[in-house]
């Protein structure tokens, strides 16, 4: 079982994650918020439908326009990403993508599962004081996880 989490990226490599709600997209007081003066205060709508598993995008009278794939869309109209779809808002230009994860129980499980599989208690003992001060803890714990994994 997985879950899927939908990503804007913009050129700069910043990801935004998208909700699995309805978000407002635009200068001041939106949910994503974009810089640039070509960006209306608010710009675009970006609406997730649970059914299907997607989100669609709408223009609000923008300006400078909501673009999917370098084509314009009309005002009010709402238009269903698609992966690897390039959004650009006035000038701003955002990429769509989604990862796909283990559902949180599923990881949990896989790391008890890996801990158990993987990690064998190993125990050393320092018999004096100078021994303490020539293997320091660090020293021990390093030796200790390569012995683990290596051994």
């Amino acid at each position: 079982m997985s879950v899927t989490s939908w990503f804007l990226v913009n050129s700069g490599g910043t990801r935004h994650r998208l909700p699995r709600e309805m978000i407002f997209v635009g200068r001041d007081d939106c949910e994503l918020m974009l810089q640039s003066r070509s960006v209306d205060k608010q710009h675009a709508v970006i609406n997730y439908e649970a059914g299907t598993d997607e989100h669609k995008v709408k223009d609000l009278g923008s300006l400078n326009g909501t673009f999917v794939n370098d084509v314009r869309i009309q005002e009010q109209m709402y238009i269903t990403l698609k992966l690897e779809d390039k959004l650009r808002f006035g000038y701003d230009i955002l990429s769509l993508f989604r990862s796909f994860r283990p559902h949180p129980s599923v990881e949990l499980y896989t790391e008890i599962l890996s801990s158990k599989a993987f990690f064998k208690p190993r125990y050393y003992y320092i018999n004096s004081y100078q021994d303490a001060n020539f293997f320091p803890v660090y020293y021990l714990i390093i030796v200790n996880c390569f012995v683990n994994y290596c051994v």
